[in-house]
């Protein structure tokens, strides 16, 4: 087997179905879904999956905007909502360049919002915007699968 394919047809429409719902801003980018056999780490890290912008000669020959690397090792042990949250992920990296009129001019990637250590917020508690933002949203979605548990009829 070689160490990186391209994913199958279904990983690809769960991907399109993730894309036309909450990344339009990307809708014309033309992305390729590939495999690795096993996770990278990084830092100690697993990498489950990567977003790259493809350089101008790989765009000239693969006619590929961006690659997206997903670890297949990883992906196999996943459940269909971490999946979905995965693909979400990689395609939020993605993003139009933009000159000054607002007019896409090319490709980027887009960095993490937030990035710490739990370590830091455990001795410090929630002090930065980016931080609070980001439990108010993981808190609202945390609430509402528990709803739709509890009332899967409503």
């Amino acid at each position: 087997m070689a160490d990186h394919w391209l994913c199958d047809d279904a990983v690809v429409a769960v991907a399109d179905d993730i894309r036309k719902a909450f990344h339009e801003e990307i809708a014309e980018a033309e992305i390729a879904w590939v495999f690795i056999e096993t996770a990278p780490q990084k830092g100690g890290t697993l990498r489950l999956g990567v977003a790259k912008k493809s350089s101008p000669l790989y765009r000239a020959l693969a006619k590929v905007d961006f690659a997206i690397v997903i670890s297949k090792d990883t992906w196999d042990d996943m459940s269909v909502a971490q999946r979905r949250a995965l693909l979400d992920h990689e395609l939020t990296h993605c993003a139009p360049k933009e000159n000054k009129k607002g007019e896409r001019v090319g490709w980027r990637t887009r960095r993490h919002d937030l990035e710490d250590f739990t370590s830091v917020v455990g001795r410090h508690g929630l002090l930065w915007s980016a931080q609070r933002l980001y439990i108010e949203a993981a808190s609202n979605k945390q609430l509402e699968l528990d709803l739709e548990r509890a009332c899967p009829d409503k």
